[in-house]
């Protein structure tokens, strides 16, 4: 119990005081409540989820409320907002509509919101709870996909229709049926997983630690999301060789190398198969090419809306690009690439050995995928950020 004077003179960016808003956690669930809600109601009320984050934020802000974030991270943050600008001038410049350029704005600043959310309302404790809830969430829409595929396909495809139909939902010649956990699309169901996953293997220290960690790495294989997969391979690993001293390093880089090598001799044709030669993977491949063609034509950026999911919607010849961190370099231009090394630098001096991994591996995902993009993973990766920054030596804004 706090007196008035208390609550009103509490630092509320700590975790003492943000300990007392410990529920807002729940807000996040919302994202995985929300296909359930449309399937039942026919209403689609994400938009209304992101206003009650947006309201939250404000409403902290307005009321004076201390909020704490070191300067260096204030920073790249600014260099964010101008090349953010920058890219929506652009768009305007080379005739975009303003509908689709204000659209594709609004998944750019997704990060920020939910980076601020984190800052202000979570703390360790109540994002673990956070997770513990998702986790059993996943597991048992995974149990209930299975009882009925077939449905549960056909709504995800009503609440996805970037799911691209059917095909969507299977792997490997259309011989693997994809876990879509319940109402999720299966890419929805890998990107949370990886994260879910890379969670309880770095940071959880709870009961059950094992439990949690291979369930959720059996359930992340079971949705065939290859490049959320391919990310958490790559989070486990530099998490282990960031812990280790330099010369354990060389023997787990040795050992890591020789697993791989196995493991490609082994399942040669398989794994040419699930990688290269199917058609998923061809097209996630061509697109690359493609964007990186794009983007050295064109190195200071097209205009915002020109590539990513607002694109989808507009008229004329525009480039949808597959892997999120190439959309950005083709609406930002090649320039973004200093706000992903600013993370990088940030991250590899605050949380080198814990977060820096779980950034990496979404990287390398977000090449082929549009993970950058995805609600669930990015409310998830940018609210835990938040709490980092927390943990930092702040500043007053």
């Amino acid at each position: 119990q706090k007196t008035a004077y208390e609550i009103r003179n509490c630092d509320w960016s700590s975790d003492v005081c943000s300990s007392d808003l410990n529920n807002m956690w729940f807000l996040l669930l919302l994202f995985f409540l929300s296909p359930i809600i449309f399937i039942v109601t026919g209403w689609n009320v994400n938009d209304f989820i992101y206003l009650l984050f947006l309201f939250c934020v404000v409403a902290h802000l307005l009321l004076k409320r201390k909020v704490r974030i070191s300067p260096s991270f204030f920073y790249v943050l600014c260099v964010f907002g101008l090349m953010v600008g920058f890219a929506v001038v652009n768009g305007f410049y080379i005739g975009l509509q303003a509908k689709i350029v204000l659209k594709e704005t609004l998944y750019y600043f997704k990060p920020i919101l939910f980076l601020f959310f984190g800052l202000i309302y979570l703390n360790e404790k109540s994002f673990r709870t956070l997770i513990i809830w998702i986790f059993f969430i996943v597991l048992l829409g995974s149990l209930i996909f299975y009882t009925n595929p077939a449905f549960y396909i056909s709504q995800a495809i009503l609440k996805t229709p970037e799911a691209q139909g059917e095909d969507h939902f299977y792997a490997i010649h259309n011989s693997i049926l994809r876990n879509s956990s319940l109402l999720l699309s299966p890419l929805e169901t890998g990107y949370v997983l990886f994260f879910v996953a890379s969670y309880f293997l770095i940071f959880y220290e709870g009961k059950n630690k094992a439990i949690f960690l291979l369930i959720s790495i059996a359930l992340l294989l079971m949705t065939f999301t290859r490049s959320s997969i391919i990310g958490f391979v790559v989070a486990f690993v530099a998490n282990r060789l960031f812990k280790a001293t330099l010369i354990k390093k060389f023997y787990l880089f040795c050992w890591f190398s020789l697993v791989a090598i196995a493991i490609l001799m082994l399942y040669f044709q398989e794994l040419r198969l699930i990688f290269i030669e199917d058609g998923s993977a061809v097209f996630h491949f061509r697109n690359l090419y493609e964007g990186i063609a794009l983007i050295l034509k064109r190195p200071w950026g097209y205009g915002m809306g020109y590539s990513g999911f607002g694109s989808l919607q507009s008229k004329g010849e525009k480039f949808y690009s597959e892997g999120s961190l190439f959309t950005t370099f083709i609406e930002a231009g090649v320039l973004f690439a200093i706000f992903y090394a600013a993370i990088y630098y940030y991250l590899h001096k605050k949380s080198k050995q814990e977060f820096l991994p779980v950034y990496i591996g979404f990287l390398i995902a977000s090449m082929l995928i549009p993970i950058g993009f995805s609600t669930t993973f990015v409310g998830l990766f940018f609210s835990y950020f938040g709490i980092i920054l927390k943990n930092d030596q702040p500043a007053v804004l």
